[in-house]
C-alpha cells in the first residue's frame, strides 16, 4: 500500500512538472500584425533587415505577397570547413486588422572536422527558439519606425558564433555575419 501511495505520489508530481510549460505554437513567433503599415512597406522593411544579414551574399526572388531570399556562406579552415544555406520566405499580406507579415527561415548548417573524420554533420531545419523570430521582427519595427532602436546580435543573446548556433540565431548572427546596422536615413518616417 505504502509502494502505490508512493507511486501516485511520483506520477502526480512527474506529471505537474511536465504539464507546467506553457503550450507556446512556434507558428505565433512567425507571425507578426501591423497596423498603420502598408504592405509594401513591410515587405521593404523585411527586405532591407535580410539583406543587412550579409549584403554580398543574398539573392532575392520577388513573390506576388513578399519574397524569398537565400545566402549560401561557404568556409573554409585548416581543421574545419563548413556551408551554411539560411532560406528566408516572407510574405505580408492584408487584413481586416492590418498588414500581417510572416516570415520564414530554413537552416542547412554543415561542418566537417578532425573531429568528424572530415565526414559533414549536417543540421537541417528551422530554429528551434523564438529569439531568431524576435530579432528579425525588432529590426523591422526598427526600419519602419515604430522602435527607436536596432537590436544588434548581443541585443539577441549572441555574443558569439557558438551561442548564435545554439539559440537558433544563425540566420543573422551566425559566422562571416557582419551584423550590419542601417544608416540612420533607411527609417521610415526619419527626416
Amino acid at each position: 500500500m505504502k509502494n502505490a501511495a508512493l507511486a501516485v505520489v511520483f506520477t502526480v508530481l512527474i506529471s505537474g512538472c511536465a504539464f507546467s510549460r506553457p503550450d507556446v505554437s512556434r507558428e505565433n513567433w512567425k507571425i507578426r500584425t501591423y497596423k498603420d503599415v502598408t504592405k509594401e512597406d513591410a515587405v521593404d522593411a523585411a527586405r532591407e533587415v535580410i539583406r543587412l544579414s550579409d549584403p554580398d551574399d543574398i539573392i532575392f526572388t520577388t513573390t506576388p505577397d513578399g519574397f524569398s531570399a537565400v545566402r549560401r556562406q561557404l568556409s573554409y579552415y585548416v581543421v574545419e570547413s563548413g556551408l551554411d544555406v539560411f532560406v528566408f520566405e516572407f510574405t505580408a499580406r492584408e487584413t481586416e486588422s492590418g498588414v500581417q507579415a510572416r516570415i520564414d527561415i530554413h537552416e542547412r548548417i554543415e561542418r566537417a572536422s578532425f573531429s568528424t573524420l572530415g565526414l559533414p554533420v549536417t543540421n537541417i531545419g528551422r530554429p528551434q527558439t523564438s529569439y531568431a523570430y524576435q530579432l528579425f521582427y525588432a529590426r523591422m519595427d526598427y526600419l519602419l519606425g515604430l522602435n527607436d532602436r536596432w537590436q544588434n546580435c548581443k541585443d539577441g543573446g549572441a555574443a558569439s558564433n557558438t551561442q548564435a548556433e545554439n539559440l537558433g540565431l544563425s540566420a543573422f548572427c551566425g559566422r562571416f555575419v557582419s551584423d550590419l546596422s542601417p544608416p540612420p536615413f533607411s527609417r521610415k518616417n526619419s527626416q
